[in-house]
């Protein structure tokens, strides 16, 4: 056996490169069963993708600091041995445990490396970066459950050999490249530190009972000879996920540029998405503008957005990003836009910015050209009721000017100050082996995005659909959907990335039972304004006969996030850091400039009291249905829970409790 140390943090591989102990500071080891290899690999056999397990007992190197596994053959599952040198490189570093790998293929071709494997885990609570953030208890039950394996994307499959997989490619499902299990004796963090930024997938694996963590690298172009992955860090420390979150972010923010909010959105915090121009049918043309935008305006919605104007209607003929004639002229458009900014608003103009409808005239030379090609030369498709898409890859320069030069078309022409970019940061990434778009790795997928934005950030107020490190650095706004019911945590990207503008749906979700309707509702909204998030709220379209009430509750809320804007805008999330809870009510702090925030959501009328870490020198309180901002009477560290629905208590600065 081999290990590495740094101090009580301890790593030990056997004597065929598996994992067997792994320890953080306090000692205890976290492998409770044994591991598999810290190495697979994917190759292209005859046009099928084959998985090689290390075959033979490595020869490893053993320093002080370092060990190095160097395996020379690998073995199919039908037990063919083929000749490829591997090198697994483990080396400390400042605490952690820093993996590197170099594959010499020989004349296999080899495209894919799962590295490092941590196997062998127990945990009482995942959390993944899907989106804006997944937090999954005792995980090793529930990935396998059906609710799990039949997600829409991101879902649990099942293997051959009865083993149930997770894997989230990062940048797009994944919306950070890092994952940690906790349990008792803290979390095991694990991440992907390439300051490339190339494709990498995030995978757990499960028996049902102990875990497996892993990262899916891409290796070179076929041809193309040794290549060598980015390093990945391991971590087990015995702290939480806010750890796990710090570390990455003291990694990857030096890679980083500032988001800046633009100045025409300035004081604003919701916004009014119309889908309903020509979306399974005409709902409204261009020419209803000006009364659409009236009505959001009078619920305080003047941040207006326009879905389904193009060629087709929504989700049709993409990227075919013309005025639809049935809706009206491009003038009508563009003055429908100038009505809206006229009157102080703001319009956002939705474009997709991913796939290629296979049924527009152009796809047989352009869409064919530009469609992310598999290392077999297939295409990944994706139907849309009715229609059928392409996914288009982003490295293919032409298809980035024909977005960028779109954007820059509607921008010029209405006037408009947002572009809404579909997709971008919220469906599935795919690696791309088409030699002829000039990207010269199949991970390229995330830079193509990264310079699509940073063409377009410094000329329009960009936004994505979900949410990315790497992406929602360069815009000012990242949507995060309340789509499938699932784990969500959005806490996780928003204490990690707290710079950057999460933007939360409001208005009620399509389901069929009222009750669950209505609970999901002001669910959603309490999210929305613990994390302090710019709203997402369809009151025209999204309320039915009978929703008076939620309606009213939505005006009273939007009324009191524009009231808590000016607030929000200057303080930074940090979670329930400083403060504990006594009661029935959820609440997160923000910290500013001289006072700190507690956002709280009570939406039962609880009656209890917050225990600060610091005492203020006086709190002021914004509430629900709460004309302007009033005292708060509060006895040295201890606050009374406030009894509104929402509530926001602005706490100046104070003295530490004695």
């Amino acid at each position: 056996m081999w290990q590495l140390a740094a101090g009580r943090r301890k790593l030990v591989l056997d004597e065929a490169g598996r994992l067997q102990w792994l320890s953080g500071d306090s000692g205890r080891n976290r492998v409770a069963e044994r591991s598999g290899p810290v190495l697979r690999l994917v190759a292209l056999q005859a046009g099928r993708r084959v998985a090689l397990l290390p075959s033979g007992q490595p020869h490893v190197q053993a320093e002080v600091t370092q060990l190095t596994v160097t395996w020379n053959q690998f073995i199919t599952p039908d037990g063919l041995a083929l000749s490829i040198r591997a090198q697994v490189t483990v080396a400390v570093a400042d605490g952690v445990f820093v993996w590197r790998l170099r594959v010499e293929p020989g004349a296999v071709q080899v495209t894919e490396a799962l590295y490092p494997a941590v196997g062998g885990l127990q945990g009482d609570a995942l959390v993944m970066p899907h989106h804006a953030g997944e937090r999954i208890l005792d995980p090793a039950r529930t990935l396998p459950s059906q609710r799990y394996q039949a997600f829409h994307r991101g879902q649990t499959l099942c293997e051959e050999d009865g083993t149930f997989s997770r894997e989230l490619p990062y940048c797009g499902l994944a919306s950070m490249a890092w994952l940690e299990l906790d349990g008792p004796d803290g979390g095991t963090y694990l991440g992907s530190h390439d300051p490339a930024f190339g494709l990498a997938g995030l995978r757990v694996e499960t028996d049902g009972d102990s875990l497996t963590l892993a990262i899916r690298r891409y290796c070179k172009m076929p041809g193309h000879g040794a290549w060598e992955a980015p390093p990945a860090v391991l971590l087990p420390h015995d702290g939480d996920w806010h750890l796990g979150a710090r570390y990455y972010r003291t990694w990857i923010e030096p890679h980083l540029p500032s988001p800046q909010r633009p100045a025409c959105l300035s004081g604003r915090s919701a916004l009014n998405p119309r889908y309903d121009f020509k979306n399974n049918g005409i709902k409204h043309r261009f020419a209803d503008i000006p009364a659409m935008y009236d009505a959001g305006a009078a619920c305080g919605l003047d941040h207006f957005f326009i879905a389904g104007w193009n060629r087709g209607g929504f989700d049709a003929n993409y990227p075919e990003y013309y005025p639809d004639m049935e809706l009206g002229s491009a003038r009508e458009l563009a003055d429908g836009c100038r009505y809206i900014t006229e009157r102080g608003g703001v319009t956002t103009f939705y474009i997709n910015a991913r796939i290629f409808d296979t049924k527009s005239a152009y796809y047989p030379t352009l869409g064919t050209q530009w469609a992310i090609k598999s290392e077999t030369g297939s295409q990944h498709f994706e139907v849309y009721e009715p229609n059928r898409f392409a996914v288009i890859c982003p490295s293919a320069d032409p298809w980035r000017r024909h977005l960028a030069d779109t954007a820059d078309w509607l921008l010029r022409t209405t006037g408009c100050e947002g572009i809404y970019l579909d997709q971008l940061g919220s469906a599935t990434p795919f690696a791309c082996y088409d030699p002829a778009h000039g990207h010269d790795a199949p991970d390229s997928f995330n830079r193509g995005y990264i310079a699509l934005l940073d063409q377009l950030r410094d000329r329009a107020a960009l936004m994505i659909e979900n949410c990315g490190d790497i992406y929602s650095s360069r815009i000012w706004g990242s949507l995060t959907w309340n789509g499938e019911l699932y784990d969500e945590f959005f806490n996780l990207y928003r204490y990690t990335f707290p710079e950057h503008n999460l933007i939360c749906m409001v208005h009620p979700r399509h389901m069929d039972d009222p009750a669950e309707r209505e609970r999901y509702f002001y669910r959603d909204l309490d999210r929305a304004w613990l994390l302090g998030a710019y709203c997402w709220a369809a009151p025209q379209r999204r309320f039915k006969p009978g929703d008076d009430a939620l309606l009213r509750y939505l005006h009273d809320a939007l009324q009191l996030r524009r009231n808590a804007e000016t607030y929000f805008a200057g303080a930074r999330f940090v979670d329930t850091e400083g403060f504990r809870v006594h009661g029935d009510a959820a609440a997160t702090r923000f910290e500013g400039e001289g006072f700190s925030l507690l956002a709280v959501a009570n939406p039962n009328g609880a009656e209890g009291d917050i225990l600060l870490a610091e005492r203020p020198e006086s709190v002021t309180c914004l509430a629900l249905g709460q004309t302007g901002e009033r005292a708060w009477d509060h006895c040295g560290d201890r606050l009374p829970l406030p009894q509104a629905g929402l509530s926001l208590l602005i706490l100046r600065e104070g003295k530490k409790p004695s």
